[in-house]
């Protein structure tokens, strides 16, 4: 289902992406997807982002926990943040 906001360029994009990403785990874990985890992937992928870049979306249907703010160290500590994603 394409909703308003998603243009054929981001569509476009976000397939080719995810084919891409198919392809290295292929090439480099020997793992295999069907064509419909691609696809479910990239409408997931997409509509998340679309999410993200809409600066009116309520922050009350986010899952208690899941959000995590970042805050300064206390003095004469330095911190050092890394994110990890996996999918």
């Amino acid at each position: 289902m394409i909703e308003p906001m998603e243009e054929p360029q981001q569509l476009f994009a976000i397939h080719f992406r995810s084919l891409w990403k198919a392809r290295n785990e292929h090439q480099w874990n020997n793992k295999q997807e069907e064509v419909s985890q691609l696809i479910e992937r990239a409408h997931i992928v997409l509509h998340e982002w679309s999410w993200a870049r809409n600066s009116s979306h309520d922050y009350n249907d986010i899952p208690p926990g899941s959000l995590i703010l970042c805050t300064k160290p206390p003095v004469g500590f330095l911190k050092c943040n890394v994110d990890f994603a996996s999918s």
